[in-house]
């Protein structure tokens, strides 16, 4: 019996060694197996990737700056022409293309013809870097107004004076006695040229109108326009107006012609004459009124030298004898250098008028 009970017991022991051995069996096997948390694999560090290389952006054409006096800018050379003729404008290209070959390299010159004295002064007074063959009221005009500088003058033969243009008022002695002056002229009718094309046309009338305090645009009682010097003479002797303005010394001329016409026209001018129709020139001291005259836009615009190079250019065509274009464009015998101060007595007289480029 107690045999039994002991085999009992081994096969107890016996099967529950069994068990622990398989038990740890097991778990060597699951342990080999990987019954525990499997570890990460190992990181790879990529490979660095190669960048694009940014490929520059060509920046915009930088324009340079157009020089003055190069072809693309050349200087102008201007003149004031109202209605030029096909002759004029022949002369306006040839005069440019000798000028062009006088200076090189060195300076570029276009030449241009404008409309009114008007547009020159615009055009000088505006910033334009130009040289302009004006008449002398534009030049005070101009100098008034932005500081121009006259360089060149035009004298003329003797025959239509030789520094300028000089007048006269011719007088109605019947209405007006021997003495008369300028100032006996407020509100009576006087005589004038049509057109503007001269200053003895009206210009300088007015202003000697004014200088003796008799505005010429309210102080008198009409203003009669007539052809020319000799139908002003006329109109002053078929008592029409009282005075009237024509070239100076002409009066003589003048009379001889009409005395000579057909029917003839008996004036005369003796002051001692007893007939009735008389006149008399007035013979005053009024300066002449000077040629046009060559300025240039002030300094800061159109630099000394750019200017004096024209002017040089100018003047060889004037000894070589190469100034036809030039003289078919501003009519001259003689060019001749001029500065301010040759215009001081005229400015001054102007002054004492109270002249502006618009009165």
């Amino acid at each position: 019996m107690y045999k039994q009970e002991g085999s009992a017991i081994n096969r107890n022991v016996r099967h529950i060694s069994a068990l622990f051995s398989i038990g740890l069996i097991l778990s060597i096997v699951l342990v080999a197996c990987g019954g525990e948390e499997t570890p990460p694999p190992p990181t790879r560090t990529p490979l660095p990737q190669p960048t694009p290389t940014p490929r520059s952006t060509p920046l915009p054409e930088v324009e340079l700056p157009v020089i003055l006096g190069s072809p693309d800018k050349p200087i102008n050379l201007l003149f004031v022409i109202a209605s030029p003729s096909s002759g004029q404008v022949d002369a306006q290209d040839t005069l440019q293309t000798e000028l062009n070959a006088q200076l090189g390299d060195a300076l570029a010159v276009e030449v241009g013809i404008l409309a009114t004295p008007r547009e020159a002064l615009d055009a000088l007074c505006n910033g334009e870097a130009a040289l302009m063959w004006v008449d002398v009221f534009t030049y005070i005009a101009a100098e008034r107004a932005c500081g121009a500088s006259p360089l060149l003058g035009v004298r003329q033969t003797q025959r239509v004076g030789a520094n300028g243009i000089e007048f006269d008022f011719v007088y109605d002695r019947r209405v007006l006695g021997n003495a008369a002056t300028p100032a006996m002229l407020a509100n009576r009718r006087i005589c004038r040229i049509a057109g503007d094309d001269s200053p003895v046309n009206w210009v300088y009338p007015s202003l000697a109108l004014r200088a003796a305090g008799v505005d010429p645009v309210t102080g008198l009682q009409g203003v009669i326009e007539v052809a020319d010097a000799q139908s002003l003479v006329k109109a002053i002797f078929d008592e029409e107006c009282v005075a009237g303005a024509i070239p100076n010394d002409q009066l003589d001329t003048l009379v001889r012609r009409l005395q000579q016409a057909n029917p003839p026209v008996q004036i005369n001018l003796q002051a001692t004459a007893l007939q009735v129709v008389v006149m008399q020139e007035g013979n005053e001291s009024w300066l002449e009124i000077p040629h046009s005259v060559l300025i240039a836009s002030p300094d800061f615009i159109l630099p000394t030298s750019f200017r004096d190079l024209v002017v040089e250019a100018i003047q060889e065509l004037v000894e070589t004898e190469e100034d036809d274009a030039l003289k078919e464009l501003v009519p001259y015998a003689q060019l001749v250098e001029r500065t301010s101060a040759d215009y001081a007595d005229f400015r001054a007289w102007l002054e004492a008028a109270r002249w502006g480029m618009d009165n």
